[in-house]
């Protein structure tokens, strides 16, 4: 055929020849003329609108009146949530001829009473389906592009739903139907939409959706038995075109654009092909001007749209290593899970008799082992690198996350940092599973509750109350348990009142597992829920009852150890768990923006954000050594204090001082030509010089001179440096042994600065010298008879590693306040006696 033209890319026109008729074709036909609620959710370049073309066509010479809204036409970036909802309306109003019989602008403003969603709603009930007879379809196209929008419109999809229910009270919603077309998954479209800015501030859930009202209708490749119709336009090219076609399947398995494409280029051939030559010539067409170079041969784009949603997507690093399992092994079982999902989206594989596997030979032969295995060495080299159990030397006050049986917090605290809630709540159940010793398991037993670590219970609850800002934690949990418990009733009563109130049940059925919200659009208290046992059953309730009893204890117990007089010999506490995320995520900038409002808060200046002079004197050695740990163990030694330090030493043979705050700056990168870089012209990254940062370019320098700033804090660096040494130097003078106690493992604790270590040697001690197997058998008795020598060379130990007043008292703040309430003021008093005796 001379006329005959194969078309790629965009909706074909009614009367294309090329159109191939699929099984989509009439599962979305009878379901809308049946009035049911149909959505076709796929990949890109699949022939969605060509099918909603057809479609209506069919419908509307059958007297259905049909309106198409494109998403895309009403815009994303720069609209806002009335003109969203108000270019809906206007697309109704035209797709109906309504002109003539609404003035749409006047019935809009005598609206304006109601919000957007209700003023749609108005127009459908009291415009569409009193002026429009007969049944109605609305096809609403490009769905997905409500996922670009700045605002919520969860209540748009609550509308449809709307609209169907109420076919059970008013007769009229029976003639209207809706058609969603679109590149998403429902999970996209309602879970994730909670995510937008809303049009104020309330978080809310989506509580009524039309995919699981609507019938799902699959849109699959062009099947072998139905492409008759595209042999027509290369009948001049091939003896055998329906042999020729046939080749050309082998390579796309149908896939509507590149069929197209490849039909189009056989169109183009300049010689007759002959017999037995096809699959030579399509092969060669395939490779030549698709697959070789095709990043710059893909006009119209398809294969950098796939690669872009592989690579661009929120499961890309999942997906990635998902299509290089399915590279491996041919296929994988389909599970229905949001990373395969997801992939199927792309466009990359598809879902057939039960596997998921490469789409067809095209797609295998440019997204091949050879294309991922640089992508994934890439993406290996920019992961941090995993990371040690922080020294105990960090866990200073409890800032850092601490487990009195030996647990690692690292992935866990990695998981909540970035918001990855699901796999943050799997590891918790993990975490717990072994806190008490039940990890493979498979379940908790009530008395594990009962005896469950208090330091791990409150080091998981406040690592997920901080990650969710106050949202999510154990803590939130036994609060409403509390309340709801108040309320009286049966313990099932109880517990399913939790269970709704937490949104872990509905309709009065507990949830599976994957259909709870892992967002922070969840209500409070949401999360953390595996290690419930992922169900509601009744068997949990005692269970639920034994852990909240065993938190509200512990949290009763933590509140009690806080005895007011020991706080005021506190140092300052500091919570470097910010810090910590930053600089593991390697947010250089903001780590150091977060290093100086430590600083300041060390100094008591964070209100005024400036520094004076003096304030570097009063920074403490203990914080600066954290600081400087952090820093030097995160970027591999390339940034902290110490470093910087360092540098500072080797420059000591430069006697003017700034001369060599000159050269210091120049060597760490903070000048630029002869002046001080400003905090914007930095390099946040570890490709800096040695000792960039922390720097005190950022703000705040207030009005101090930023080189007098930077030499004051030197050399209060170089005195705490100089501190520690001759702490080290006096503790290696003590004696071994005092009062018949040995004292080489408590001195290895604190000239490493293990603090916990060290507080749980010296009460070891001190109940060895006193004759009581544990806390509670000490009494003011045995403090008494302690021996002064033993007494004394402990706190000498303590004195001489922190270069402070006495520090013995430390040992027992972790004991519970009736053990050591009574007994501080009597340790001091014995160690007072002790003290004026050896004078």
């Amino acid at each position: 055929m001379a006329d005959y033209q194969y078309q790629v890319g965009g909706s074909l026109t009614l009367e294309s020849p090329t159109y191939v008729w699929r099984q989509a074709d009439e599962d979305l036909y009878r379901g809308l003329k049946a009035g049911e609620y149909c959505y076709v959710l796929n990949s890109r370049q699949m022939g969605k609108s060509s099918l909603r073309v057809r479609t209506m066509q069919r419908l509307q010479a059958e007297g259905v009146a049909c309106a198409a809204i494109d998403l895309t036409r009403i815009g994303s970036q720069q609209v806002s949530l009335e003109q969203w909802y108000a270019g809906i309306v206007r697309n109704l109003w035209s797709s109906f001829n309504l002109t003539k019989k609404v003035n749409l602008r006047s019935w809009w403003r005598e609206q304006d009473y109601l919000s957007s969603v209700q003023r749609l709603s108005e127009f459908i009930e009291d415009v569409i389906l009193e002026e429009v007879s007969q049944n109605i379809v609305i096809f609403i196209d490009e769905i997905d592009s409500v996922l670009s929008l700045g605002f919520n419109v969860d209540d748009f999809f609550k509308l449809i739903r709307f609209c169907f229910n109420e076919r059970a009270s008013n007769r009229t919603y029976s003639r209207l139907s809706f058609a969603l077309l679109g590149v998403a998954s429902p999970a996209d479209l309602v879970a994730l939409l909670g995510t937008n800015s809303a049009e104020n501030s309330t978080p809310t859930r989506n509580l009524g959706t039309p995919f699981n009202i609507g019938v799902p209708i699959e849109l699959t490749g062009f099947h072998w038995r139905n492409m008759r119709p595209l042999c027509w336009g290369i009948e001049r090219q091939a003896r055998q075109p329906e042999v020729l076609l046939s080749e050309v399947y082998k390579w796309t398995r149908g896939q509507p654009f590149l069929t197209q494409k490849i039909c189009k280029i056989v169109q183009t051939y300049e010689q007759q092909i002959a017999a037995g030559e096809e699959s030579r010539v399509i092969e060669n067409i395939v490779r030549s001007q698709i697959v070789e170079n095709w990043g710059s041969q893909d006009e119209p784009e398809h294969l950098r749209t796939i690669r872009d949603r592989l690579l661009l997507g929120k499961y890309k690093d999942k997906l990635l290593h998902l299509y290089q399992k399915i590279l491996r092994h041919g296929a994988i079982e389909f599970e229905n899970t949001p990373e395969q999902l997801e992939l199927r989206l792309t466009g990359l594989v598809v879902h057939s008799n039960g596997k998921l596997k490469v789409f067809n030979r095209v797609y295998a032969a440019v997204f091949d082992q050879a294309w991922l295995n640089p992508i994934l060495e890439a993406e290996k080299a920019t992961k941090p690198a995993p990371i040690e159990i922080v020294s105990l030397s960090l866990q200073l006050d409890g800032d850092l996350p601490i487990s009195e049986c030996g647990l690692d917090y690292i992935r866990l605290q990695q998981l909540l940092a970035t918001q990855q809630w699901r796999d943050a709540d799997l590891e918790t159940r993990d975490l717990m599973l072994q806190a008490v010793n039940r990890h493979g398991a498979g379940d908790f037993r009530p008395e594990d509750f009962q005896h469950f670590p208090r330091t791990d219970l409150r080091t998981i609850d406040r690592l997920w109350n901080q990650a969710s800002k106050g949202r999510f934690g154990f803590g939130i949990q036994a609060r409403i348990w509390q309340e709801v418990r108040d309320r009286g009733g049966s313990d099932f009563q109880i517990k399913d009142r939790f269970g709704d109130r937490l949104e872990w049940r509905s309709r009065r059925f507990w949830k599976p597992y994957p259909s709870l919200n892992f967002t922070l659009d969840a209500p409070e208290g949401h999360l953390p829920m595996a290690w419930t046992g992922y169900s509601g059953n009744d068997s949990r309730v005692t269970e639920l009852k034994i852990f909240f009893d065993r938190f509200a204890t512990c949290d009763r117990d933590a509140a009690n150890s806080s005895n007011p007089e020991a706080d005021l010999l506190l140092p300052q506490k500091i919570d470097y768990t910010r810090l910590r995320y930053l600089l593991t995520a390697g947010q250089w900038q903001s780590a150091n923006l977060e290093t100086q409002r430590i600083l300041l808060k060390i100094v008591d200046r964070v209100a005024e954000n400036s520094w004076r002079l003096e304030d570097v004197g009063n920074l403490t050695d203990g914080d600066l050594h954290v600081l400087d740990r952090l820093w030097t163990q995160y970027s591999d030694g390339r940034f902290g204090f110490s470093i910087q330090q360092q540098i500072w030493q080797n420059l000591a043979i430069i006697r003017s001082t700034s001369q060599r705050i000159e050269q210091f700056i120049q060597l760490v990168g903070w000048r630029d030509s002869r002046h001080w870089k400003s905090w914007d012209c930095l390099t946040f990254s570890l490709k800096s010089p040695a000792g960039h940062l922390p720097s005190f370019v950022a703000p705040p320098a207030g009005g101090v001179s930023q080189s007098l700033l930077l030499s004051y804090f030197l050399g209060r660096w170089e005195e705490c440096q100089k501190q520690q040494r001759n702490a080290a130097t006096t503790l290696d003078r003590l004696p071994d042994f005092a009062g018949g106690i040995h004292c080489t493992p408590l001195k290895h604790f604190l000239l490493g600065q293990q603090w916990q270590a060290a507080e749980k040697e010296t009460v070891e001690q001190i109940l060895k010298i006193a004759g009581c197997p544990t806390p509670g058998q000490l009494s003011v008795e045995a403090i008494e008879r302690l021996p002064c020598e033993a007494l004394l060379g402990l706190d000498r130990l303590w004195v001489s590693a922190t270069q402070s007043q006495s520090w013995i008292w430390l040992s027992f703040r972790n004991q519970p306040r009736h053990i050591w309430g009574k007994l501080l003021p009597a340790l001091f008093a014995k160690l007072t006696n002790c003290y004026a005796s050896d004078k």
